[in-house]
């Protein structure tokens, strides 16, 4: 009997992509998998990766597969392995169809394979480029007797072509195409900067065609400027988690200087199919259409065309905010508005209410239409004289047709259960992984209301809801008073939900000073004291056990149970008393300076001294930290950028002799003070940098790169207005001036080191704790093997754990290297602060009130 798995529509649960199986004794193992598959890896002769659409006739590759053990017991005796071209199309009901099959190996024997490995180096016939499909994958079949027992593929491929045909297919695929107009409707706009890309996890995530952390002006090979428009190339580009209505998708797409590139080859455009939702009709669609009409036509105009039918997207600030709960649990709301509440039991995380409830009430009401809830269940731990709480549990539910809650909860014995509704789901490598695979590090499962993934390296997993929210929970092992696991959860949401908001990461309208409004409608001052905060506000989001959507173990406590603990658990409210030396070794694990003040630390820096004071548990504290900084670089990256006027179209149509003028005006909610400036200009154009005033008057004939300007905007942090004083008093203020720009670049060049090195001792942290895991491992090995006859083995572990040993000291000793650096920089800091301080006080004095404008922003 033979089967057929044929390629679905949707990316979802599937066993291998166009192939013919056997049937197996016993059935395989499904995996989830991207469109086209990396089964069948390949690169060219020189280890460089291929990508769609960059194979040619006569190009040198060398692919490379693995066949599970399981699959391979199998294959009977005489089982021959082939090598093949496999064409394909989109058929009309968008899936994959197969066309003609060009063999370029036959009869690798499976005795040749090294454990179901096999590398094989070949050039690409000429016989692929006569095919009228002109895509296709890389095949490796498995057959007995004309039977096919398993077959792997490579990525779906696109052939180079001559440029007049790619012309003529980019001209028939114009031919078929409606107006962008009828369904890129209703999108996001693009984050202006890559850095608010990175923080906008509800509405983007990185394209994989890109390599993470590269700044190479030719990292995304999809999205190369052309030199001769002056076109930026993209180092990084952003694909939008969401649809409209039209299974339409974007991308937006990152300079090496991190600005949103919006025009030319290295923008990103609107797709007419998202990749996850569609990814054959958005290969066919949008990818093998770009491939023909910009990186293969020689007829600009064919680019132009496309870029037409799939245009850039406009940038803008608004994309949502960042909130998250850590810790002994420490609270930031999507407004920025930071507390502490320790509550036992179960609460309404972040509710979401739907837009047919046109005037959301003050006070919630949990039996309105919500397009997203969420909750959480805290728990007591396991020490009476601590009366502290942490996270156990979280669940989300969106308001699609076809959701189902989505919880991930720390079970009694200290793992994580991971549900969608009844179903258990698996995160966890399977024995086949391949670890040299590149993207192994990452698990993925795809539904149609939500993505969940997880990182085997970080053990974050993060859940993706395509109407614009994103939730991630970080594992935290502590080991005081018990061991044990509680979940750090951070929240991510799209701007489109201001006004819409309950719940403990508060009310998101962009106001922080009533963020803190209770379910009966009361607004508490984050000021107040953490005793009031809590009893007024943080308990009274406590969820009606009838409406629980929280997962519970069978045998353990009820969600009326939980209720009850809410209402009669009293926590502490005020940290316990420090000795001087156990405040000194405190403020050293939170990188507190020992002359700070308390009033000055920043949330990173409390809730790390808070969750070592409550717990004793330093290691806790560090976690504290750096969920606090995480906290911190997100509201860094969310900065909004200064805005051109949006009034002005990205593009327009000029005439020959004809004269344009216009003029950009630029606004920042920091400060008035804007200088323009131009990066490219076409030659006999004019820019007044002052007044943001254009002017061109069209030449005849004009260069290639004159098609384009490119024009560029920023902030003064400093500003003096003019004043009446003499001569003294204006080169003394000149000087202290000086001064005080030169401060400014220390603070900025001081904190960007901060950074790196936090980043940089989180690192450290991570890969010691990897060390240490390891190290148990091999020891419990070793005592394995002293049981065992193969003595060889059990000798060389003492080697492995003296290695292992060698590098947890040389990690404690770059370690100890960072603490001091920052001990350095936090009183250089404290001292520069101080010396700003007098120095503005002193401008202050000269200027007297009259006109003095400062703006200057270090966080």
């Amino acid at each position: 009997m033979q089967r057929t798995v044929p390629f679905p529509a949707e990316n979802t649960y599937i066993i291998q992509l166009n192939t013919t199986l056997r049937e197996p004794t016993q059935s395989y193992t499904y995996a989830p998998l991207k469109f086209g598959s990396d089964d069948v890896r390949i690169k060219y002769s020189n280890n460089q990766l291929v990508f769609t659409g960059q194979i040619s006739v006569d190009d040198e590759v060398v692919i490379d597969w693995l066949f599970s053990e399981y699959i391979l017991e199998s294959f009977p005796n005489g089982t021959l392995i082939d090598v093949e071209f496999q064409g394909v199309k989109q058929s009309n009901d968008g899936t994959l169809e197969t066309t003609s099959t060009i063999v370029i190996a036959q009869a690798i024997t499976v005795e040749s394979l090294d454990n179901g490995r096999y590398f094989y180096q070949f050039r690409i016939p000429s016989s692929v480029s006569t095919q009228s499909t002109h895509t296709g994958f890389i095949r490796v079949v498995a057959r007995y007797n004309s039977v096919i027992y398993a077959g792997l593929n490579t990525g779906i491929l696109a052939i180079k072509l001559q440029a007049s045909l790619a012309n003529d297919l980019c001209r028939s695929w114009e031919s078929q195409q409606p107006e962008a107009t009828t369904w890129n409707t209703d999108m996001l706009p693009c984050p202006m900067t890559r850095d608010q890309a990175m923080a906008a996890r509800c509405c983007y995530e990185l394209d994989q065609e890109c390599f993470i952390g590269s700044t190479n002006p030719s990292n995304c090979w999809l999205h190369k400027g052309r030199p001769m428009y002056n076109e930026a190339s993209a180092t990084s580009c952003y694909l939008s988690k969401g649809t409209n209505r039209f299974s339409a998708g974007g991308e937006c797409c990152y300079d090496s200087s991190d600005q949103l590139i919006t025009r030319g080859t290295g923008a990103g455009s609107d797709d007419r199919y998202r990749p996850n939702s569609s990814p054959v009709g958005h290969f066919y669609s949008d990818i093998v259409s770009y491939i023909w009409c910009c990186l293969l036509s020689d007829n600009s105009e064919t680019c132009d065309t496309y870029y037409r039918l799939r245009p850039t997207r406009r940038g803008s600030n608004t994309m949502g905010e960042n909130g998250g709960t850590w810790g002994d649990p420490h609270y930031t709301t999507l407004d920025g508005t930071s507390y502490t509440f320790n509550g036992y039991g179960e609460y309404t995380y972040l509710a979401i209410i739907d837009s047919s409830v046109t005037s959301p009430p003050a006070i919630f009401d949990p039996s309105l239409q919500y397009k997203f809830m969420s909750q959480i269940r805290t728990v007591a731990l396991p020490n009476a004289t601590l009366n502290a709480t942490v996270t156990k549990s979280f669940v989300g539910l969106s308001n699609d047709i076809d959701a189902q809650p989505v919880s991930v909860t720390v079970a009694r014995r200290e793992f994580l259960i991971i549900r969608r509704g009844n179903e258990t789901l698996d995160l966890e490598p399977t024995s086949t992984t391949d670890s040299s695979a590149p993207d192994t590090n990452i698990i993925s499962l795809h539904f149609s209301d939500m993505t969940i993934e997880k990182n085997l390296t970080s053990e974050t997993i993060i859940i993706s809801w395509p109407i614009g929210v994103s939730i991630q929970i970080t594992p935290v092992e502590i080991a005081v008073p018990y061991p044990g696991v509680v979940l750090n959860v951070a929240a991510s949401v799209a701007g489109i939900f201001k006004d819409r908001t309950y719940g403990l990461l508060g009310t998101y309208d962009g106001n922080a000073t009533n963020d803190l409004r209770s379910s009966q409608g009361e607004v508490i001052s984050a000021s107040e004291p953490t005793e009031v905060i809590h009893n007024r506000f943080g308990k009274t989001w406590q969820i009606d056990p009838a409406r629980t959507l929280l997962y519970y173990e069978s045998g353990t406590n009820t969600a009326a149970w939980y209720k009850q603990q809410n209402d009669q658990y009293k926590p502490i409210f005020t940290e316990p008393t420090l000795t001087p030396a156990q405040d000194s070794q405190i403020r050293q694990t939170c990188q507190i300076p020992t002359d700070l003040a308390p009033s000055f630390w920043n949330i990173a820096q409390r809730t790390c001294h808070y969750d070592i004071s409550v717990t004793n548990d330093f290691a806790f504290g560090q976690t504290s930290l750096s969920a606090g900084d995480e906290q911190i670089i997100l509201r860094e990256q969310q900065r909004q950028a200064p805005l051109f006027n949006t009034s002005l179209p990205l593009g327009f149509n000029v005439t020959e002799s004809q004269t344009y003028r216009f003029t950009f005006k630029a606004k920042s909610e920091y400060t008035t003070i804007i200088h323009y400036d131009s990066l490219h200009l076409p030659s006999s154009s004019t820019f007044d940098k002052q007044t943001g005033l254009f002017e061109w008057n069209v030449p005849k004939y004009a260069k290639d790169n004159d098609r384009t300007y490119e024009l560029t905007i920023s902030e003064y942090i400093c500003q003096i207005k003019q004043i009446n004083l003499t001569t003294k008093s204006k080169r003394i203020m000149q000087a202290l001036f000086q001064q005080i720009a030169h401060l400014n670049q220390q603070l900025n060049q001081l904190l960007l080191e901060q950074g790196q090195l936090i980043h940089k001792q989180g690192q450290l942290i991570r890969k010691q704790g990897l060390f240490i895991r390891h190290q148990g491992h091999l020891i419990q090995n070793q005592s394995h093997w002293y049981h065992k006859r193969n003595r060889l083995v059990a000798n060389q572990l003492p080697k492995t754990l003296k290695v292992i040993g060698k590098e947890l000291d040389e990690i404690m000793e770059v370690f100890h290297s960072i603490n001091e650096r920052l001990d350095q920089i936090f009183r250089h800091l404290s001292q520069l602060f101080q010396q700003q301080n007098q120095l503005v006080q002193q401008y202050h004095q000269l200027s007297q009130t009259r006109s003095f404008n400062y703006w200057y922003d270090y966080f």
